[in-house]
């Protein structure tokens, strides 16, 4: 009797354990959620991945594209402001308002006579610009010949007529070596004679030698 009623114990047990295959049902239903949960969690995670690395891209492509940019831009400006100096030709001089690179520089004839009048250019300010080289103060026949008759030197001129008469044919002769000797006495020399009994100013002997062998 105790048998029939034990019986009929274990089946209703085993019924209460069947739809979920073990008494623990809860377990399986678990491990499937927590699986599909996984599942969802790596798709999201590799989703996330694939925007991160897009985004990467697509900034690192906004970068080099904005910097290639900014260097055409610069060496746009550069060349189209650049500005090419004329450089000093006296064979083909630069006009006035010609760009011009090294600032004082001067360009143009040597102005070698210092009593006359001389036009050069002169770069200022970036540019070419026209300059007249005033004459050094140089003495007329007129103004000089008093101080050479002061020194009495015997191969010297007489007297004022003769000085004058002789300082044109100098100038005629010797032209800029006369000029440089001008130049040398200044405006109020001091005449002196030399061994050979020659007017010459103390400084400019060089001048006075120059002179005498022209003439």
């Amino acid at each position: 009797m105790t048998s029939i009623l034990r019986r009929p114990a274990l089946l209703a047990l085993f019924a209460l354990c069947a739809p979920g295959l073990a008494c623990n049902g809860d377990d399986g239903a678990s491990g499937t959620t927590t699986a599909a949960s996984d599942t969802m969690t790596g798709t999201q995670t590799t989703e996330d991945a694939t925007t991160d690395s897009a985004t990467e891209t697509t900034t690192s492509t906004t970068s080099t594209t904005s910097t290639t940019a900014d260097t055409d831009t610069d060496t746009d400006t550069d060349t189209d402001t650049g500005v090419i100096p004329v450089p000093c030709d006296e064979g083909n001089l630069p006009q006035e308002g010609d760009p011009c690179a090294e600032e004082g520089q001067f360009c143009g004839p040597p102005c070698e006579d210092p009593c006359a009048f001389c036009n050069i250019l002169a770069c200022s300010g970036g540019q070419w610009t026209n300059l007249e080289v005033f004459p050094e103060e140089c003495l007329s026949c007129d103004d000089v010949c008093p101080a050479v008759l002061e020194a009495k030197c015997g191969n010297g001129p007489p007297d004022q007529a003769a000085c004058v008469s002789g300082c044109q044919d100098a100038q005629d002769a010797c032209g800029l070596i006369y000029n440089k000797m001008l130049s040398c006495i200044g405006g109020a020399p001091t005449f002196e004679c030399t061994d050979d009994d020659r007017p010459v100013v103390i400084g400019c002997e060089a001048e006075f030698d120059d002179l005498y062998q022209c003439l």
